[in-house]
């Protein structure tokens, strides 16, 4: 498809900012003809985010039940992820304070993910100069750009999204940004699946082989973007595309990508994973059953304050209040099989409205309990 070259020069935004302003979730981007590396992750390692249809980047499971994204896609308790084909939910989840990074719990049908694919993270020598594989979901390579002289200096995005991840390959040129963003470029020749990533595709997984094991490097993160001439900066006249040549001389000028370096955050997230506890479980006993919302009541107590999570403060607030309620009653039948629904019981007050309450609800919510 030959095409004007009347561009302007890209400037390097993170996806952050792009994926807010386009609808449709797009996924990896490279050279036609180059084909996906066969050596790769198992498909079913990448999720997909979305709800009634609807599409909104990727994430990367790395544990039984865990998932990375990245944060500034909006991803909340309740959020839908589609991996291998099985819908979760999110029934858990933690950010970063400083970095856009987000661990998210999932869950399936009230019970654990027991997600059958995922990855550890990236714990081998630096980053910069390693092959890495990329895998995302959505929309790919589209028809060529050339310019005036009939060089090709890029690709359009694909209209239509695919239904299964797209993978394709890159060299970590750098680590930038105290150590905590990693860099390639979208070149011609220094992998034999060269690829980049575009709009919507943050949270999507960078992989590196380490000791026969592919392991999670990084969630991609930004890229080079590119407007119509005169509109710098302007959402509106964002351009989906993807360069490796200047678009008006044809002289090699890659777009970059970047990924948010895992390695960076890997205490945070082992913290998290390892200290875990089942949101409503209050004795720990890995379920969610009547005897938690009991430990609950008899603690209720919006105001003193320094409870713990045994006397029910699920949130970590140090109160036992109408909040921890809530968690309870989300994840009520976790751990149990078959999961009952959620009781409907009245919510105890302070001291004695609290004894009764329970009296009640041992009347009419006693339901048979399996270990």
């Amino acid at each position: 498809m030959a095409r004007a070259a009347a561009k302007s020069p890209g400037k390097l935004l993170p996806i952050a900012v792009c994926l807010l302003l386009a609808a449709p979730a797009l996924g990896v981007v490279g050279h036609p003809g180059a084909g996906q590396p066969t050596d790769r992750p198992n498909d079913d390692v990448i999720g997909l985010w979305g709800s009634g249809g609807a599409t909104n980047a990727s994430c990367v499971a790395i544990g039984d039940d865990w998932v990375v994204t990245t944060q500034h896609q909006g991803v909340n308790i309740g959020y839908e992820a589609t991996l291998g084909g099985t819908m979760y939910v999110v029934g858990d989840i933690y950010k970063h304070p400083t970095a856009d990074l987000t661990l998210a719990w999932l869950k399936k049908d009230g019970q654990y993910a027991d997600l059958q694919h995922y990855v550890e993270l990236y714990d081998g020598r630096s980053e910069a100069n390693e092959l890495t594989v990329i895998g995302g979901y959505g929309r790919t390579t589209g028809a060529t750009l050339y310019t005036g002289g009939g060089t090709a200096y890029g690709y359009e995005w694909a209209p239509s999204p695919t239904s299964a991840p797209v993978w394709g390959s890159n060299k970590i040129e750098s680590i930038r940004r105290s150590d905590v963003i990693m860099e390639a470029d979208f070149d011609e020749s220094d992998t034999a699946y060269e690829a980049t990533i575009a709009d919507k595709d943050s949270g999507n997984g960078w992989f590196i082989k380490n000791s026969g094991q592919w392991q999670l490097a990084g969630l991609g993160y930004g890229i080079t973007a590119h407007y119509e001439p005169g509109h710098e900066d302007d959402p509106n006249y964002r351009l989906e595309e993807s360069w490796f040549r200047d678009s008006s001389t044809g002289n090699l000028a890659p777009d970059l990508l970047y990924a948010i370096r895992m390695k960076s955050y890997s205490s945070w997230v082992d913290n998290i994973v390892n200290n875990w506890k089942l949101p409503g479980d209050a004795n720990e006993d890995g379920k969610v059953t009547d005897a938690d919302y009991t430990i609950w009541a008899n603690n209720f107590d919006p105001a003193t304050g320094g409870a713990t999570w045994a006397m029910g403060d699920f949130d970590g607030n140090g109160y036992v209040d109408d909040d921890d309620y809530d968690i309870w009653e989300r994840t009520y039948g976790y751990g149990v099989v078959p999961a009952p629904p959620p009781p409907s019981t009245p919510v105890p007050e302070p001291a004695s409205t609290a004894v009764l309450a329970i009296g009640v609800f041992a009347l009419i919510a006693r339901r048979a309990r399996r270990s």
